[in-house]
């Protein structure tokens, strides 16, 4: 790194904790040794809240309109390698393999390529603004104009070379997407989940997966935040849906790092596996047991909201997340920006990230459960003194009493509790 761009040594996350990358480990830890943990960690951070954006703007990438895996590991490959080629101008500008991933999901979700080009433009002017901004905040005014010509100069290489690379990778998957057996097993799928007048009987048929007359048990399958495994997702899929108790089973590909299945039976079981794991990384979202066509989609519906909630919130962390647990959180996240400012403006200082407001969350939390400071100071194990003393000191930082607007409080401390910290403004 020259002289001049020390300044990027300054570089630090607005969060605390800092947001997990979801980006291969080697991919993190290269970068690390480049740029060291601080500029990393702001990178992967921007990262997160620009792929929130991202998902807004082109909601086929998903459509809970949430945050994915793919699409995090795409924004944070962008800004890990301006930030090293900042560090390093010596490196070689190439499109990493997670982008391409991308690309190629864009096929698969029929996302037409002007829009991806767009895309590519609003992140090539979103990556330049935030190292701009970075660089007007903490380099010395005389370095200034010289690292923000190098910044630009950099941007630009890096994005004329993804445009490039896009373009031939969405041309070579469409290609072989459309020309082979996936294409049609997506479109008969998006048919059942789609169209009232679908002709399920001869669907079934070529699917070899009955419809009617089945209970249906939908499952989305993704790779844990992280993970470079070579697991196969499908067999994954498969694999649990039997262990729950499914005689017949419909996997669809829909990109490298997820797929939709379902499982039919007869009669459902009563439960599903809750403590399967598995090798590799792999998660599953599912929903509940449903009859017929509309149990194929509600179930679906179901599990991609479970998917949907765990990608959002870093605190449910297991293997398999059930639907029936998340089912208030799938309701409340449908807008996650919303959902943020509004446990912010609900809770005011008790929304900041650290250990004493933690704890008066969780006590006001139960307090409104359990409508009793003994039985609060029974089911967290404190002196009734203590459970008090931290009422109090709610109510004060409230600023109002804790039997004011009880069901919005309760709300926004479950959404505290789910979602990553907001970060403070710095």
């Amino acid at each position: 790194m020259s002289y001049e761009g020390a300044w990027m040594s300054g570089l630090r996350p607005r969060s605390t904790p800092t947001v997990a990358a979801a980006s291969p480990e080697p991919a993190v830890q290269w970068a690390r040794r480049v740029a060291g943990d601080g500029p990393v960690d702001w990178a992967v951070e921007h990262a997160y809240e620009f792929a929130l954006h991202v998902l807004q703007e082109i909601p086929e990438l998903d459509g809970t309109g949430g945050r994915t895996r793919m699409v995090r590991v795409g924004a944070e490959a962008c800004v890990l390698q301006v930030l090293m080629l900042l560090f390093d101008d010596r490196s070689d500008v190439e499109m990493p393999d997670e982008q391409e991933q991308v690309v190629r999901d864009c096929v698969h979700r029929k996302v037409p390529l002007d829009r991806l080009f767009s895309a590519i433009r609003n992140t090539h002017a979103w990556v330049t603004r935030i190292f701009m901004d970075a660089c007007i905040e903490l380099a010395p005014p005389s370095q200034q104009v010289a690292e923000l010509r190098r910044i630009s100069s950099i941007t630009l290489a890096v994005f004329d070379r993804y445009t490039e690379r896009a373009d031939v990778a969405y041309r070579a998957e469409a290609e072989r997407w459309f020309a082979g057996d996936q294409a049609t097993r997506e479109e008969l799928v998006q048919t059942l989940l789609t169209r009232d007048d679908a002709d399920t009987d001869r669907i079934s048929q070529r699917l070899r997966y009955p419809v009617t007359g089945r209970n249906h048990l939908g499952v989305v399958a993704w790779r844990e935040a992280g993970t470079d495994a070579a697991d196969d997702l499908a067999e994954a899929a498969a694999a649990w849906l039997r262990a729950a108790g499914a005689a017949e089973v419909l996997v669809l590909n829909r990109a490298e790092s997820a797929v939709w299945a379902w499982g039919a039976t007869p009669s459902p079981p009563r439960s599903v596996p809750t403590d399967w794991t598995h090798s590799g990384g792999v998660r599953i979202g599912h929903g509940t047991w449903h009859p017929g066509l509309q149990g194929f989609r509600l179930t679906h519906r179901e599990a991609r909201s479970a998917e949907h909630v765990a990608h959002l919130c870093p605190r449910i962390d297991s293997r398999v997340v059930d639907y029936r647990g998340v089912d208030l959180l799938a309701v409340l996240l449908e807008n996650p920006e919303r959902a943020k400012e509004f446990a912010v403006r609900e809770l005011g200082p008790l929304a900041a990230d650290d250990e004493r407001s933690r704890e008066l969350r969780e006590t006001i939390r139960h307090y409104l459960e359990l409508c009793s400071p003994k039985a609060v100071a029974e089911r967290m194990f404190l002196a009734r003194g203590t459970v008090a003393y931290r009422l109090r000191q709610a109510e004060q930082a409230l600023e109002r009493s804790l039997s004011e607007r009880r069901l919005q409080l309760w709300t926004a401390l479950v959404l505290a509790d789910a979602i990553p910290p907001v970060p403070a403004e710095r």
